[in-house]
Order: C-alpha cells, then sequence, then structure tokens
C-alpha cells in the first residue's frame, strides 16, 4: 500500500533521471530536470511515487509529474522544521524540498512533520503556486519601522527625514510585491478553471 493518492502525467526528462519524491523543474522544451536552488522559479512539481491516476504515453526518457493530490515529497529542514501546513518549496539540495518562509514558488502544502538530520520524505497536497510568504513576519518588519520612525522623527533632522523617506518607499514597495503575488494568484486560478475546463 501506499500513502500516495495522486494524478500524474508522464513528461520527459533532460539531464539525471528524477526518482520518486524528487523535485523537478522546467528544464527544456516540454522536460523536466531535477529542481537546483532555493525558491526555484521554474519549479513544476514533484516525482510521483504510485499515482491512483496515469496521463500520458510512457517512454524510457520520461517520468510521472503530480499534477494534484497526496505525494511523498523528500525533505530536508535546511528552512527548519517541517510541521503540517507549512508550504514546501525547493532547497538547495537538487531535487529535495524544504519549508518556504519567503514570497516564491512552491509544490504543495505539507500533511506531515520532519525535524532530523539529513533527508526524510513527508506526505504534501500538492498545489503547485505561488506563496506569498510567511506575513507575520512581514508585519511584525512593519511594525518595527514604525517604532523606529516614531522614535527617531521626533526631532526632525535632515538623517531622520531622509530615513522616513526610505521608510516609506520600502512600504510602497512591499505593497507592490503584494498586488503583483494577487494578480499572479488570480491568474493561476483563472489558468487552473479554463485547463479543468478544457480537460472535462
Amino acid at each position: 500500500t501506499s500513502d500516495s493518492a495522486d494524478i500524474a502525467e508522464w513528461n520527459p526528462f533532460i539531464g539525471e533521471r528524477p526518482e520518486e519524491g524528487e523535485n523537478v523543474s522546467v528544464g527544456g522544451e516540454e522536460q523536466a530536470k531535477l529542481s537546483e536552488g532555493t525558491y526555484d522559479k521554474n519549479s513544476l512539481g514533484v516525482i510521483s511515487t504510485e499515482p491512483a491516476i496515469t496521463m500520458g504515453k510512457e517512454s524510457d526518457d520520461s517520468v510521472r509529474i503530480a499534477l494534484a493530490g497526496r505525494v511523498p515529497v523528500k525533505v530536508s529542514i535546511e528552512n527548519g522544521p517541517i510541521v503540517p501546513g507549512d508550504r514546501i518549496t525547493t532547497s538547495s539540495i537538487a531535487g529535495v524540498g524544504m519549508k518556504a518562509t519567503a514570497m516564491g514558488r512552491v509544490v504543495g502544502t505539507s500533511l506531515g512533520s520532519f525535524d532530523g538530520t539529513g533527508t526524510s520524505t513527508v506526505i504534501v497536497f500538492v498545489n503547485p503556486g505561488l506563496y506569498e510568504g510567511d506575513t507575520s513576519a512581514t508585519l511584525a518588519g512593519i511594525q518595527l519601522d514604525l517604532a523606529t520612525i516614531a522614535s527617531t522623527t521626533a526631532s526632525s533632522t535632515p538623517e531622520s527625514r531622509s530615513f522616513a523617506a526610505s521608510f516609506f518607499e520600502s512600504i510602497f514597495t512591499r505593497i507592490k510585491e503584494w498586488f503583483a503575488s494577487a494578480a499572479n494568484g488570480i491568474m493561476d486560478l483563472f489558468a487552473n478553471r479554463v485547463h479543468t475546463k478544457t480537460l472535462c
């Protein structure tokens, strides 16, 4: 038996053959490859272990990439211990995932935990997309900035005014990033709905 229950599709690959549970990214024209580097912007998803449904045509140079469902995923604690609910992204170890805390591409949401050495596997609900990052950490940073501004602007000096200008520029940058993230999420949702209707 297997803990996985997913839908997968055969897809060609280049380079080293990805193993079950490993993260893959865009590798070329309609090809996949092992993911390399943290928050890989070209992340595609995870190699399926035992899919319930497999679409496409099998060949010697193809692998099954999970499209949706529950899949075992190789992970490490490079970015901290993993608990249920954490988003999983690519890490500095080729093919291995880690907990996502910053904005970037993710492969899905962890349903398991890992806090050990080396690498292991956790069950992940596959849902590739853009993660907006840890908003609590962002808000904490903004609160700290506001506290600093309150203490420095009490005496209006050229230095404090310069600091205030830099602060608000930073705020506007964060707001623009948030809107960009929201727009990408809307586009992903629209694309997924269109793709689903096409398949149906």
